[in-house]
Parts: C-alpha cells; structure tokens; sequence
C-alpha cells in the first residue's frame, strides 16, 4: 500500500487536453501519461498546496481583478466581464485544450494572465525544450501552461499579450510576452500531448533526472528502478546496437531534460536500445526515491455487531456496548470489516472518493469481496495482462520465477532457524550447571539433533526441487515441483517450532484447518490475499486472472500468484515469531471435530503479529535499499505490470536472504 491514488473522473470534455497536463507533458512525458492516459493521480507537498491555493483562490470570489492608472470606461470593463465565464474554465475546440486559469488582471483594457507556483523562479533564462530555444525566467512547463491560457484567452477574443509567473519560492515576478516563436512552441506542445496519449505504452523513465525525487508520481514510475533492470536484462539480450545516425547522447523522453518533441520508444527491443545508447551500466546503483514505509495503516473492525460512520475527518468505530474508537481518515490506507459490521454510506462514498478500499471477510478471516473504487483508465494494461495469460510461453516464465522466488524464501526460512537451534545456550541445554548436577540432559541434545537433521534433511530435497522448477517446461510439472517443495517446508516446520507447539503441526491442512498452527497460517494467508488484492487494483491490474493458478470462480488467482513469495517471508515469519514470544496460546483457539480456529483474541494477536511484519523493513537483493513488506507487494505489483506492458523482458521476484 501506499498513498491515496485518485483515478481520474469522466468529463464533458474527455477529448481535450487540459493545460495542467501539457504542464506535465513539458516536464516528463512519462508523467502526461500516467496522469492523462492511464488515469494515475497521486497528491504530494506541492499538490496539496497549489490544491489550496486554488480552493482559497476559489473563495476569493471574481477572478478578475482591474488595475489602471486611468480607470477605463465602464463599458469596456461591463464588455470584458461579460466574455470573461465566471470560473474562467475555458475551453478551444479549435486548439483541442482546456483549462481554468486562477487570476486574470485588465491592464488598459488588456487581459494579463496571472499565475503562481510554489516552486523558486530558475537562476537562468537559458533554456531549451527540443528545437525550441525558450529566453525567459521560467520553467520550460510552467512557460508553456501560462501561454496556453494566453491562447485560450486569445482564442475567445480578448486581447492578451503579456502573462505574469510569481515564484513563491523565491519571492520573484516573471513577465511573459506574446510572440510568434511562443506560439509555434505551445502548437508543438499541444501536438506531442495527443502522440503521447494515443500510445498505448507509456514513454521511458527519465535517466538519474533531478525531476524525478520531487515527482509526485516515483512511486509509480520506478524511474531508476525501471532503468536498471531493463540495463540488466539488455546486457544479458545482447541487445541490437543503435542506428548510426541518430544522436544517441540526446534521447527526447528518457534523458535529464524531458524537453523533446518527438515520443519516446514504444518497442521492448527500443527501450533496451536506449539503455544502452545512454549507458545505464548492468549494476547502476539505484537511488531512494521509493517511500520505503507505508505512512498510513490498516483499520480491522472485528467486534460483530459493530458500526463504521464518518464524522468530519475522522472514522468512528463505534460497538454493540457503546464503545467507540477514532481513526484521522487521511491516515486510513484501508478498511477491513470482520463478520457482521455495518458501515454507513456517507462513509463509504468518502472512502471511496479518497481511493481506500473496504475488504469484506469472514469472522474466521476468508475474504469474501472488496468495496474499491474504479477502476484506473488503464485499459490498455489489463489488455496487455490478458495477452500475456494467453501466451502459455510467457505464463510459464512468470510463474516458473514465482516457485523458484518461493522456494528460496521458505529456504531461508528454514536456515534462519537451523541456526537458531544450532547456537542454542548451554543454560537451556544444561551445560553451564557443574558436574555434580549431571551436565547437559542427553534428551535435550538429541531432540535438538534430530531436529537439526530434519531441517537439513528438508533444505536438501527442497534444493532439488529448486534445481527441477527452474528446468520445468511446462505450468503443470512446475506446480508438482512447488507442491514437493511445499511438502518437505511443512514436514520440517515442527522442527523449528518451539516443544510445546511441535505436535500441533501435522503437514498442511485448510478448509478448515485441522490444528492450531494451520489456523494461524490460513488465517495470514487470507489478510496477505487481501492486501495483494487491493495492490492490483491500485496497479490497474485484474486479480482475478493469473499465471500460475488455475482461474477458478471467485479465486484471485493472479493475487495468490504474487503472494507466493511473500508467504514465507511475511506470514510464516509472522506466526514463528509470535509463538516464540508467546504472543498467542492455546486457549485463544476454538476446537471442534470439524477444525480448529482463532477465537476473538487470537485473531486479534495474530493481526498484531501480522502488520508487525508487514511493517518490518528488509533489504531490496537488487536495488539495494530497505523497504517494508508492505510497501514490497505493491513494488513487486507494479514491476509486473512493466512485464505485462511489455517494458520489461523478464520478471524477477524478491526473495530474502
């Protein structure tokens, strides 16, 4: 999870372009598509000022405002209110563009744009955006959205020749004037907006640009990430050599400086040329710009009987008994209701129109559906997804990484422990007592040796395994591979398990569960299903269609595809350590002849121990920096789509270490 997406809403005048994304055209083509084409909007620092800036310009009132010297008639003035629309949401069709300036001042009977941003004004009026050399104190995107509403300005008839940009940050005043070499710059800028939104592919990342730190949009795009795998995979491709001719130091989209007018390339086999051609190395280091931590948490409503409502900006959970417990909604990432819960309706449209889905589970933990909001525009991904499903050679890629990236993990799993039991102290084994006290207990050691050749015995099998899934050939003997794998993990998890849990554990059951530690790990497995349910959704991927399991109804088989990795890892870590630290017993268990499950409180503990985990930070094998797993899923999410977008050649999933 990560922060608030907003999925862009239908408008009267979809067609045009609006004059805030030609801003962002200018500053990253990448950034014009994931806002204009796939629908993709995140708030930042910037955002939710200039968001505040316009609501308080809003409340103002008129946005016109008349300074002369010589006050002009009153009937030029009457005349330019009336062309002038209250909101001043202009739209050309004749230019294809729309936009709703701030503030517009009348200089003797001459209309003057004015707009602010937040941002310092640039030191040097040196500055070029393709062909386009551009002499004025501004930024290259912020010159072409005032001159635009020059032209829509012009557009409706009203003389207007000169716009002002007042940089906040550096407390400085830019006068820009109309001129013919302004207007042929904003035609070509208008002209790049509609090639670029009518590429299904969206351009390439910027290379090690300074832009792309502030970008509100890095956690999406994955700029250096994005750069070093494609460099990794065309170093392995051996990838074709660039033409010639072409100037291979200026790539328009995927250079420092997005000023170019042509697009970017569309082709995998492009994308790899230009890595090459800009001379991304193999191991480039990738910089911290992904947020590492999720800054907002996980709601679960548990108590049957209980009401969600909204009340002002906060989220009232309220019980049966008239306890209530409250929640600051910005700081909400997602609503998990347990049983029988009533949430009301005002609250669930803000959820809704803030991008925070609502998960429907079972009291014993199955997910049955989520309340989410639209989809994103991005239809052209999940076209892509189903190309991919479709392709039993590209399925069989995906999915062989998936089991190997798996079987790794539960691994590792295994030899953390083994260590564990191989270093246990004397005092627990008895050797620090003297000899009088008959030394270490000879049951003791044995039970720890077996326990250790267990584990060993289970590492070597799932070792073959390994070997035999990377060589499959096919989907089904790839799952035969993981279910022998999956077979010696169980079989020497009670190994691992401190003594009084061992003989809970009796291989993997479910539907229901047949012990206590299965109960645990069901129990996990459904709270990671749904949060790599809503991480698809938030990517624009469909979960319901994946690589590796069968498509069964109403089974989210691409999310149980990217959750395999993880479960190791994540759930299986998450329930060792909270028997471990005997953070649940065995009374917060309900047995029966049908199965064994959580009680209330065992529920309770085993969420606790489950959004500790999620929260933990671990190192990322490939680039280096540390990040929760929650924070990991949606990252392994959006680095699948790039291979179903057809950016990436090869999917390489994490796995620890």
């Amino acid at each position: 999870m990560t922060e608030t997406i907003i999925n862009a809403s239908a408008h009267e005048h979809a067609d045009l372009i609006p004059v805030r994304m030609c801003n962002e055209l200018v500053y990253c083509p990448r950034l014009f598509h994931l806002e204009h084409v796939q629908g993709v909007f995140r708030h930042s620092a910037d955002t939710i000022e200039g968001k505040g800036q316009h609501e308080r310009a809003k409340r103002r009132g008129s946005r016109l405002r008349v300074i002369d010297d010589e006050p002009a008639a009153a009937s030029t003035i009457d005349d330019l209110f009336a062309l002038l629309p209250r909101r001043l949401a202009l739209v050309s069709e004749r230019l294809g563009i729309r936009g709703e300036i701030d503030l517009v001042e009348v200089h003797d009977g001459s209309v003057v744009v004015v707009e602010a941003k937040r941002g310092r004004a640039p030191r040097t009026d040196a500055h070029r955006w393709g062909p386009y050399e551009l002499p004025v104190r501004a930024w290259p995107a912020d010159l072409a959205q005032v001159v635009l509403y020059m032209a829509l300005l012009r557009d409706h008839g009203l003389p207007c020749d000169q716009a002002r940009l007042v940089y906040r940050g550096s407390h400085e005043s830019v006068v820009v004037a109309w001129s013919d070499h302004l207007e042929r710059f904003v035609h070509a800028v208008i002209a790049q907006a509609r090639a670029v939104a009518l590429c299904e592919h969206a351009p390439a990342p910027l290379v090690d640009s300074p832009k792309c730190p502030g970008c509100s949009l890095h956690d999406v795009c994955l700029p250096d990430e994005h750069n070093a795998l494609l460099a990794e995979q065309a170093a392995r491709a051996a990838p074709p050599q660039p033409d010639a001719s072409r100037d291979p130091a200026l790539p328009p989209a995927a250079t420092g400086d997005a000023d170019a007018t042509n697009t970017a390339p569309q082709t995998l086999e492009d994308h790899e040329a230009l890595a090459v051609a800009i001379g991304v190395p193999a191991n480039a280091p990738v910089r911290r710009i992904v947020t590492g931590l999720e800054p907002r948490s996980v709601v679960h409503v548990l108590t049957p009987g209980s009401t969600v409502r909204k009340d002002g900006d906060a989220l009232v959970v309220e019980d049966r008994r008239g306890g209530i417990e409250r929640f600051v909604l910005p700081e909400v990432a997602h609503l998990a209701l347990f049983g029988p819960v009533h949430v009301t309706q005002p609250c669930v449209q803000h959820l809704l129109r803030q991008g925070v889905a609502i998960s429907h589970h079972t009291g014993a933990g199955r997910l049955l559906g989520t309340t989410a909001p639209l989809l994103t525009r991005n239809v052209g991904l999940r076209r892509a997804q189903f190309r991919v499903v479709d392709d039993p050679q590209a399925c069989l890629e995906i999915a062989r990484a998936l089991v190997v990236a798996k079987i790794r993990n539960q691994r590792t799993v295994l030899r953390r422990h083994r260590r564990g039991l191989a270093v246990i102290s004397d005092a627990v084994l008895g050797g620090d007592l003297p000899h009088w006290a008959g030394g270490p207990d000879p049951q003791v050691a044995d039970a720890r040796r077996d326990a250790q050749g267990a584990v060993a015995e289970a590492l070597g099998r799932m070792q073959h395994a390994l070997a035999a899934a990377t060589r499959a050939v096919e989907v089904d003997r790839l799952r035969g591979h993981e279910g022998d794998a999956a077979a010696c993990y169980f079989g020497a998890l009670p190994a691992i398990l401190p003594a009084a849990w061992r003989g809970e554990l009796r291989g993997r059951s479910r539907r229901p569960p047949q012990d206590r530690i299965n109960a645990m790990l069901s129990f996990g497995y459904a709270l990671l299903v749904r949060d790599a349910v809503a991480a698809c959704g938030r990517v624009g991927l469909d979960p319901m269609l994946g690589v590796f399991h069968t498509m069964i109804p109403g089974r989210p088989a691409l999310a149980l595809d990217l959750m395999e990795p993880l479960r190791a890892a994540w759930v299986d870590t998450a329930v060792l350590r909270l028997i471990a630290t005997a953070g649940i017993v065995r009374d917060d268990f309900h047995c029966s002849l049908a199965g064994v499950e959580l009680s209330d409180a065992g529920r309770r503990a085993m969420i606790r121990a489950y959004e500790r985990r999620g929260d933990e930070q671990t190192t990322h094998p490939r680039f280096g920096y540390r990040m929760s797993y929650r924070r990991l899923l949606e990252l392994e999410v959006r680095i699948l789509a790039k291979v179903f977008a057809g950016e990436l050649r090869h999917y390489t999933p994490m796995w620890t270490r």
